[in-house]
């Protein structure tokens, strides 16, 4: 057998991480995903990505996958047909976001999609609670209330919801 760790902080299931594209179109400051996986995003062909999700539940038993992508949802509609096609084929598993997603590419449509096909715990990156840092500092070209939107449909669905932070930007107090 392959061993595969069997994460606490997810039930104890079998759990692994990965990737189904790389490289971020945005500029934020502070952020060096651009250098390393590049500025244009890479996707892997939403049935390829169900078909690779598919093997390892049924190879390996894993029950819970992290998915690392930079930007997960960037293309909603990629997203949505990843979601359709894992309720299609009926598999079983839960997932979730640590490396985070843009609260502003979530409608609540697509949410209940995502819940609906596993997902049980989002990260969002928001970087900072002040706009004026986020607009001039940090340069994310996001607005708070995007973020405020997302955690409202997170708790009517039930999902779990984190949020990343950058505490102490220059000027902040």
């Amino acid at each position: 057998e392959v061993p595969i760790s069997a994460r606490l902080d997810q039930g104890g299931k079998k759990t692994i991480s990965m990737i189904t594209s790389r490289g971020c179109p945005f500029k934020c400051t502070f952020c060096s995903i651009a250098l390393h996986m590049g500025k244009p995003v890479r996707n892997h062909v939403s049935n390829d990505v169900v078909s690779h999700i598919e093997y390892v539940i049924n190879e390996y038993g894993v029950g819970h996958i992290l998915f690392e992508d930079d930007a997960l949802t960037f293309k909603p509609k990629r997203m949505e047909e990843i979601c359709d096609g894992i309720a299609k084929k009926g598999i079983k598993f839960e997932w979730s976001t640590p490396n985070g997603v843009r609260a502003d590419t979530l409608s609540l449509e697509l949410l209940n999609t995502m819940k609906k096909s596993g997902c049980v715990d989002l990260t969002v990156a928001a970087e900072s609670g002040d706009q004026e840092t986020l607009d001039n500092l940090v340069k994310k070209n996001l607005k708070l209330e995007a973020i405020i939107q997302v955690s409202k449909w997170c708790k009517e669905l039930e999902i779990d919801l984190q949020c990343f932070f950058i505490i102490g930007f220059p000027g902040e107090t």
